[in-house]
């Protein structure tokens, strides 16, 4: 419960991270995102990765390191600069975040990830913890071959998410678009993250 708890404070820092970017252009930029029970049929059946390998993960000095955020500049334009990086620890768990402002025009949004390392524990606990706060109304769309468990999902007011773990590794990212994006775009942005996902656990695996 102690582990569910710090990893639901560390998420709840996600949107304040899209507002310090959003607010240089002013409340009538402020992000716009569709409800969460918006995501295409055509992508709610299911997603997948090349498979990744099972392991331990370690924690870094630096976050962004571990990220490329190339696939998702592939879908919007102009990759991300200034990227923006933190570490916070509470207990055995180490919480890693990066975000990078992305994209050009209609296409511009904030991309984050999230990294909890737990030292010599399972992730598990925080997967299905967060994963259980979820409303019932979400359509969750499994993974295939990210990590141990994997699903995307639209987050309200938020915008498309991918959550994995995997041994010691709970790994959250989220396209935040600072304009209203078409439906399609949100299935395009899940398979982006997806794969961003997927060379997070590579960059940081033992």
């Amino acid at each position: 419960m102690v582990l569910v708890l710090v990893a639901a404070i560390a998420v709840g820092s996600i949107l304040a991270a899209a507002i310090i970017y959003f607010s240089t252009d002013g409340p009538d930029k402020a992000p716009l995102t569709r409800s969460s029970t918006d995501l295409p049929s055509s992508h709610s059946s299911r997603l997948s990765v090349a498979p990744t390998t099972r392991g331990i993960f370690r924690t870094v000095e630096h976050p962004c390191a571990a990220v490329s955020w190339a696939p998702i500049a592939t879908e919007v334009g102009r990759p991300g600069n200034d990227p923006q990086e933190s570490i916070s620890s509470a207990g055995a768990v180490t919480t890693m975040r990066c975000s990078a402002a992305i994209g050009e025009g209609e296409n511009r949004g904030v991309a984050m990830a999230q990294m909890t390392i737990v030292d010599n524990s399972s992730a598990e606990g925080i997967y299905e913890g967060l994963q259980r706060a979820i409303p019932d109304a979400v359509t969750l769309t499994p993974i295939s071959d990210l990590g141990t468990a994997a699903y995307a999902y639209v987050e309200k007011g938020i915008g498309p998410a991918v959550v994995t773990y995997d041994g010691n590794m709970h790994l959250r990212l989220v396209w935040v678009p600072l304009h209203r994006q078409p439906l399609p775009m949100y299935g395009t942005m899940a398979r982006a993250l997806a794969e961003v996902a997927r060379q997070v656990l590579e960059y940081l695996r033992v």
